[in-house]
């Protein structure tokens, strides 16, 4: 910041004012459930690989008990190995859709039941802008504290859960789950 040669200020966060509406895609990839909107930002830290496996194991815990469908979108700097290794879980599932990524995030979230996700700065303020139940699973392998500190603050405030590495165990994420 001492190197910036202009006037800075404090306004906030920073969020699309008008967010795109939900359009067909979203209905089409659902097939009319429920759904549950799983997001892993870039795609590119190790904690979004272990968030994306461990719900892809907790989908098939709950894939006969609740009439969701999981909308998974991991990321386009997702390793091409690592995608198709998650392919591999997701496949057969009748309960889950796997995307590298989608422009319209925002519209998902806004028909969403749930959003399961990291904490990064851009996919939090899409989920409180949609309003929508959330949990949230932060970065810390980067030895970065910016994602627990948000996402702490806004449990705190009652706006999302946070989920810790020992809530990843398949059936306890499929507990966390279905409290939403």
């Amino acid at each position: 910041v001492a190197d910036l040669q202009c006037a800075v200020e404090y306004t906030g966060y920073v969020v699309q004012r008008k967010m795109r509406t939900a359009t067909e895609d979203v209905e089409l990839r659902t097939n009319g459930r429920p759904a549950i909107v799983v997001s892993n930002g870039s795609g590119g830290c190790p904690a979004g690989e272990l968030l994306l496996e461990s719900v892809l194991r907790a989908a098939a815990v709950l894939e006969n008990s609740i009439p969701h469908r999981f909308v998974v979108f991991a990321g386009p700097l997702m390793p091409a190995e690592t995608y198709e290794r998650l392919q591999g879980l997701a496949d057969g599932m009748s309960n889950v859709t796997l995307a590298r990524y989608t422009p319209n995030l925002a519209g998902y979230l806004q028909r969403a039941d749930l959003s399961i996700s990291m904490a990064g700065y851009n996919t939090v303020m899409d989920i409180l802008s949609a309003g929508v139940r959330s949990l949230v699973f932060p970065e810390t392998t980067n030895n970065d504290e910016e994602q627990t500190m948000r996402a702490r603050k806004l449990e705190k405030l009652g706006v999302l859960r946070m989920l810790n590495k020992e809530q990843l165990a398949p059936e306890q994420l499929a507990l966390e789950i279905q409290e939403g």
